[in-house]
């Protein structure tokens, strides 16, 4: 997903929300797919237009897609928390490692 002001270069779907289908539903939902059966090309893979409507994706009633979205988001913001403190203990370790042989000569 994009917001603001971003540079497309060359392969991009524009894909919008209805009455039926919630955005952040619909980006979960395929971020969380496999899709190499829709992919093309080996050294620049890429998704064209027959190959994205082709993706079949479960629709909900939006409030479970509401849901499902943002239990999501929560579970990526914990991923990024658990990778930034994975982080912080390997740089702390680093740092105790060096201390503790520079103390030593």
């Amino acid at each position: 997903m994009a917001s603001g002001k971003y540079w497309v270069n060359n392969h991009a779907h524009v894909v919008t929300e209805n009455d039926k289908a919630d955005l952040n539903y619909i980006c979960a939902t395929l971020n969380l797919r496999d899709l190499a059966d829709y992919v093309t090309g080996s050294a620049q893979p890429k998704l064209n237009q027959a190959n994205m409507n082709r993706i079949q994706t479960p629709v909900p009633p939006l409030p479970l897609q509401k849901e499902f979205a943002q239990r999501v988001s929560e579970i990526r913001a914990l991923q990024a928390a658990q990778a930034a403190s994975r982080h912080r203990t390997e740089h702390l370790f680093q740092s105790m490692l060096h201390r503790a042989f520079d103390q030593a000569l």
